[in-house]
Parts: C-alpha cells; structure tokens; sequence
C-alpha cells in the first residue's frame, strides 16, 4: 500500500524480464511483451511468443475450473483433484503435470502440516501433541478426502529432492512410529499427561478440555471435515471451521490459532526444513514469530546447536558427520512431535493446451508446473501457440 514506483508511463516498475507492466487495476494486471528485451537484442534467447499476460483474480476452485472449461483461463490456479477431473471430461484440452492421474500434481517441497502452538497450554505437552498425531488416520485424509491424489507422510522431508536422505533415517521412524492411528495409544499419552474424560467423553485437566479450533484455507478444506472428526473421536473438542489466508496468516504469527498449512523448504538438504524448529524462528507468546513457517513455537536448545552446525556444511548423504547430526535433528523431531505432518502437497495445476502447446509435464520437466509464482519467466518462454 505505501509502494510508490508504480508509473506504467514512466516504465516502473522497472524489471529486465521480457515483459513490462502496463496496468495494474483490483480486476486485472496487464503485462506486455518488450520488443526491446536485452535477451533477443543480444540472441541470448527468442523472443517470447506470448504477447500478453493478463492476470485476473479467481474467487474459489469452482469458479477457476468453469473459467478452464471456458477456455478462459490458460494456466494459473491449481483445482482440487475432484474439480480439476471434472472439469477434464468438459474440455480435453486441460492437463496437468502429469498426463494420467490419479496422482497428477507435482511435489513441490512442501508438506500440509498440523500446526500447534507449543506454547499454549496443553499444547505444550509432547504427550498432547502425540496424542494428537495417533488420533489422525493421513490414509483416510489422502484416499478419502484427495481421492488418492496425493502420499501422506510423517516427517519434514518431501519427495522433491531430498528423498535421497529418508532411507537414512528410517529406522528412527519405524522405532517412534508416527503413522499409527490408534485409540489406545491416545488413551495412553493422554493419561500419561495426568488427563481424564468428562462425562461427554473429552479430554480434560484442571477442569478444562482440550479444545482445538482448525483453522484452514479454502484450498485445504478438503482436510478439514476429516480431522474435525477424527480427533472429536479421540476425545479431543476440535472444531473445524474455513478462513482466509490473509487473516489466518496472521493469527498464526502471533499464535493465536492452530492451523493446517504447508511447511515448505525441503527441495534439496533436509536442514531446508528443520531449521524452522530453531529457537531463533520462535517469539515470546503473544508476539509474531520470526519464522517463516515456525508456527508451533519450538524451543529446544538440543535442537539448535545441530541446526547451528548443519546451516555451515555442504549437505551429502555420503557425509558421515552431516548424516549424524541429520538424523539428531530427526530423532529430537520425533520425540517431541512440534508439529504434525499429514500429506504431501501435490498441486495440481492446470495448463489449457486450447491456445498454447508446450507446457511442462512429467513428459517434458524443463520447469517446475508453479505459475505464476515459480518459474512462470521460463515457461512463457518456451509456449507455442496453437494457431
């Protein structure tokens, strides 16, 4: 709101990519190809064959997927695995990155995760927060909910490029077993933390439950009704209710609500992702956290001073000492469970080949399928129109 170098006569904002900005409106965000482009003056690169790019916001995933069955979107928002098959059988110009489902997203580094703000009470227990994760069936999330379209998973480690390090540390998850719905062993923890059940059958301590508020995007939803569920079957009063990003995101920072988000950051080392849970992303309870994704307020010094020798090293798996402290932070991840890891988060974006023909695909991977926040420059390089 306070940016004052928006002036499209005068060129600003000033950018060296192959396309300029000429309008910027609430509706719509218009960019132009630059003839004068140092790429093609100096034979770097072709010039685009895209002329325009226009951005227009979408309210939801049923008007994005009407808007692709119109052909009036070329890419953009990802659809939900239900909307987006849906919307294939009405135009079967639209794919995504991979040609054949049922898993048609593409890993991105990021996980959807359970975050709980260890600072709260109740919260604060590991033996809450275990609880908690026996309580949660990710199979009947991932099979049900995303209708197989996406692989659960219980630690910070996605498949994008780190994979490499997850046979490294698989005992350590065989031996805490986190994949383990199991009331008994809900009963267990939580009697372990000195709770009993009230007459409605819910944890409680002191004379209070343990209430649990979801708080999630519109584009996780499809979580939502299934794990309102699961832990109210736990003995947990959670309640699942939708909001939107912007106002989340804030409630989040300052801990005032427990959400189901994405942790993002393992693409290639798993330090990517557990230097979230250093002590320096935390914040005093009632202040904004410093992390980007530390929602859940881990403290724990143990922690720290591994992550404080990983962040020098050059990351191998063929690293003795990198592995060692990998599999520490791990082990200590597994012990305290800071937060709860479901699924992995398998975005399936649309292309329409209507217009434009070469697209990324599981086929042709020369870019990540992420517009318009990653690689959308090298795409709108490589697009050929249809006609």
């Amino acid at each position: 709101m306070t940016f004052n170098n928006y002036d499209p006569g005068k060129g600003w904002p000033l950018g060296t990519g192959p396309f300029k900005l000429v309008l910027s409106t609430p509706e719509v965000q218009l960019y132009d190809r630059r003839d004068d482009w140092w790429g093609s003056v100096t034979g770097f690169h072709d010039p685009p064959k895209v002329e325009r790019i226009q951005y227009i916001p979408v309210a939801n995933d049923d008007i994005a997927g009407q808007l692709y069955i119109n052909n009036q979107l070329d890419a953009g928002p990802p659809l939900l695995k239900g909307t987006f098959e849906a919307a294939r059988g009405f135009n079967d110009a639209l794919r995504s990155w991979s040609a054949e489902g049922p898993v048609w997203g593409a890993p991105d580094g990021c996980t959807f995760v359970l975050i709980l703000n260890n600072q709260k009470k109740h919260l604060a227990s590991a033996d809450v927060r275990w609880a908690i994760n026996h309580a949660i069936n990710r199979d009947e999330i991932t099979e049900i909910a995303y209708e197989g379209g996406i692989p659960s998973v219980v630690v910070p480690i996605s498949s994008f490029g780190i994979k490499q390090y997850l046979p490294l540390m698989q005992d350590l998850i065989d031996r805490y077993g986190p994949d383990n719905p199991d009331p008994i062993k809900v009963e267990e923890r939580m009697t372990v933390a000195g709770y009993s059940k009230d007459s409605e059958g819910f944890w409680v301590k002191d004379g209070e439950r343990v209430e649990i508020t979801l708080e999630i995007p519109s584009w996780i939803r499809p979580q939502g009704p299934f794990l309102e569920k699961q832990l109210q079957e736990a003995g947990f009063d959670a309640v699942f209710k939708q909001g939107e990003p912007a106002t989340i995101g804030d409630r989040l920072r300052l801990g005032e609500t427990e959400v189901v988000w994405v942790q993002c950051g393992s693409i290639n080392e798993p330090y990517d992702t557990l230097k979230s849970f250093h002590s320096k992303n935390s914040g005093p309870p009632g202040e904004k956290y410093n992390g980007a994704v530390q929602g859940g307020r881990y403290e724990n010094p143990e922690m720290d001073a591994i992550l404080d020798e990983m962040e020098g090293m050059l990351h191998s798996p063929d690293d003795p000492r990198y592995v060692e402290l990998a599999r520490a932070g791990m082990e200590l991840f597994l012990r305290d469970m800071p937060v709860i890891h479901i699924a992995e988060e398998l975005h399936v974006t649309v292309f329409n080949t209507r217009y434009w023909t070469n697209w990324p695909g599981s086929e042709n991977p020369y870019m990540g399928p992420f517009p318009p926040w990653r690689g959308w420059y090298q795409i709108t390089l490589n697009l050929e129109p249809t006609e």
